[in-house]
């Protein structure tokens, strides 16, 4: 049977991995959890041509629940130097102060403009500088390593970031890290994966519940545009179920979609 045709074996949801046969399905690996007050719906999946990446639009407030916004951006590409590159944000996305906000999105994008002098060779390189960057942002914002009012955060993890892209042009890479508290104690963020030439189904963040009902379906994509069409699938199914199951509730919105080679990022479904 040609492996690439053969049904994805396993997936990776929320960190997780879970694996099926038959009825049988066993959990072992990572055993990290989103536990935020929003859910959102990103998944990627590496085909023999690239990556595809894809995210819901909905956002919602952390502090009421009312949606905000059915078009937010939350898949971000990146460039720099010879690097190609895409990362993603799940989680609790900005921290709120009395006087300022601290936005994991945005300080994104001022970490990415400064310190990048020298392009990174490879998305662990990225990530690992950027979380690095971005901590010591927080800790300046915050103004010491305990959070003002911890009662505003999910227990433990934060916020966690997904990036996929080439190692020296010529190996895909798949790279996730969570900031993480104890008691409002913010910890150094940690790299919790790094994978090269990933051959799963990544649910970034997402619902176990509708890949239950999914996986039996899902053929292992050969091209880029099979790819962009399993993880809409994957993503519109969240949406259709944000009413019906309670990992999907949050999830909706302008569906975007974009994918990494090695050469370029290019959006499939753009957001506005």
């Amino acid at each position: 049977m040609d492996v690439w045709r053969d049904l994805f074996p396993r997936a990776n949801i929320n960190g997780r991995y879970l694996r099926w046969r038959g009825d049988c399905r066993g959990v072992f690996g990572l055993r990290l959890t989103i536990q935020c007050p929003t859910m959102t719906a990103i998944a990627s999946a590496y085909t023999p041509e690239g990556f595809v990446i894809g995210a819901d639009g909905q956002r919602q407030s952390n502090n009421t629940g009312e949606t905000i916004s059915l078009t937010a951006q939350k898949i971000f590409p990146v460039r720099l130097g010879s690097f190609v590159g895409a990362y993603a944000w799940a989680g609790v996305a900005q921290i709120w102060y009395p006087d300022k906000t601290f936005s994991f999105p945005l300080e994104s994008q001022i970490a990415i403009r400064d310190i990048f002098d020298t392009p990174p060779t490879s998305p662990y390189e990225f990530v690992h500088r950027l979380i690095d960057r971005l901590y010591k942002r927080l800790i300046e914002c915050n103004g010491s390593m305990i959070v003002v009012n911890p009662h505003s955060l999910p227990d433990a993890e934060i916020i966690r970031v997904l990036c996929v892209g080439y190692a020296d042009r010529t190996t895909p890479v798949r790279v996730q890290a969570v900031f993480s508290h104890t008691a409002g104690v913010l910890f150094h963020p940690n790299i919790i994966e790094h994978v090269s030439a990933p051959n799963d189904f990544n649910i970034f963040s997402g619902s176990e519940k509708v890949w239950d009902g999914f996986k039996y379906s899902l053929a292992r994509p050969l091209t880029l545009v099979e790819g962009s069409t399993a993880v809409r699938e994957y993503i519109q199914t969240c949406i259709n179920n944000a009413d019906q199951y309670p990992d999907c509730v949050g999830m909706g919105g302008r569906i975007h979609i974009g994918t990494v080679t090695a050469d370029q990022f290019v959006w499939v479904d753009p957001p506005l």
